[in-house]
């Protein structure tokens, strides 16, 4: 007869159907977190995340004339350098088996792997996904309200993101009257339906929402990290203890298709001439080598569609990834490369010119199925509960060195 299983012989097979490393099963749509490194636990500085950064040049320098005279020289200014510093955020996805499902394949490996193996992706899908709205606009909301009808809530197109919905019926949300400070309206709150085509959530209940009231995941408001849309776009107050009204080179890019591209307020769809100039203050500010470009996939369409010179089909590139309109798009500007990527959970009103080589994310843990220090089993037993319950977790938070490399396009509209 064979042996019953255990709950270590069913640890044992769901290292062996899903191992310790857990980079290879990141989903495709999931590109920003895939892109940003994750910092190694030995360049952590106790509780914090601590970086050094440079803010301010050297200056003083002493214009001597063509005389050759004895000239006493111009004091010093030191440039300034200070410690930028940020903690990472800790993040729990729970996700359970029943024990009928693990009853009727106790002894079989193979059958134990299918039974868990729906749980198990789901639940890493679902944790990628979000720590990867969480980069992209943790402290800044995933949506703003349009209108309101009953149970609908409609977004607005321009604070709308469809990877962040899609899948999103259970979710729980809550709806504030401002990023910081402010109320809410409903806390916590059901998603019953998601409609991507029409940008609405069905909620479970009717509730006291107003239009511009600001959309969080529940729980998420005050608890997560500083996300790249905030970081990009704060002008006065502090981004990883360093003030951004102190320092231009701390100070992130808006360009505004409205304001700075001459369009109309209702913004325009995003061309290449647009991208090149916003980049000019990003180069100012010492941005040189490669930009990638984070779009909406309707802006990607419309910028696929565009015939322009300045869009290169390179062949040293791998011209596979265009041969189908695919992957990605190659272009050059002042800058030098840059390549667009189209990501569902960019909103579309936005779009997000990064050099990734001044982006880490920090913290104590990048996502994982063990509880931190110690090799505890995956599997849990719940108590008072018919099931078995496996967790993720993840302690990270996203960092940039140089924010004034970056650039946020805003008022885009999609044609």
């Amino acid at each position: 007869m064979a042996e019953a299983n255990s709950m270590e012989t069913l640890n044992g097979f769901h290292k062996t159907i899903y191992g310790d490393e857990l980079t290879d099963l990141v989903p495709e749509g999931v590109k920003l977190s895939k892109m940003i490194p994750f910092v190694k636990p030995n360049k952590k500085m106790g509780l914090d995340y601590r970086q050094p950064v440079n803010l301010q040049l050297e200056h003083g320098v002493s214009y001597l004339g063509s005389e050759g005279l004895n000239t006493q020289l111009n004091a010093a200014i030191a440039g300034a350098t200070r410690e930028a510093s940020v903690k990472g955020c800790e993040m729990v996805l729970r996700g359970s088996l029943s024990f009928t499902a693990i009853s009727r394949s106790i002894n079989d490996a193979a059958s134990y792997g299918r039974a868990t193996k729906h749980v198990i992706k789901n639940l890493l899908i679902s944790t990628y996904k979000k720590q990867e709205q969480m980069c992209f606009y943790g402290q800044s909301g995933i949506g703003q309200v349009e209108s309101v009808s009953g149970t609908d809530i409609v977004i607005k197109a321009a604070s709308f993101a469809p990877g962040i919905y899609a899948g999103g019926e259970g979710m729980k949300v809550s709806f504030y009257t401002a990023l910081s400070g402010g109320f809410p309206h409903d806390d916590g709150v059901t998603i019953s339906n998601v409609n991507i085509k029409t940008r609405t959530l069905t909620l479970s209940a009717a509730v006291s929402v107003a239009a511009d009231d600001f959309i969080f995941e529940f729980g998420a408001r005050g608890n997560e990290s500083l996300g790249i849309e905030s970081m990009l776009s704060e002008t006065s107050a502090n981004v990883f203890g360093i003030p951004t009204s102190d320092y231009s080179l701390w100070k992130g890019n808006v360009y505004d298709l409205y304001a700075d591209g001459g369009e109309s307020a209702g913004g325009a769809p995003l061309s290449f001439d647009h991208v090149s100039k916003s980049i000019a203050d990003a180069v100012s500010k010492g941005l040189e080598g490669k930009l990638d470009l984070f779009v909406n996939p309707k802006t990607w369409s419309d910028l696929l569609s565009e015939q322009t010179a300045l869009r290169q089909f390179d062949s040293r590139y791998d011209t596979k990834k265009y041969e189908n309109g695919a992957m990605s798009i190659v272009f050059y500007s002042q800058n030098g490369m840059i390549e667009v990527h189209s990501s569902t959970y960019v909103k579309e009103g936005i779009a997000f010119g990064l050099d990734l080589s001044c982006f880490e994310r920090v913290g104590s843990s990048d996502v994982t199925f063990k509880v931190p220090g110690s090799n505890d089993d995956f599997v849990i037993k719940l108590e008072g509960q018919h099931a078995l319950e496996y967790r993720t977790y993840a302690d990270v938070a996203v960092f940039c060195n140089a924010i004034g490399h970056n650039i946020l396009i805003t008022s885009i509209s999609n044609s």
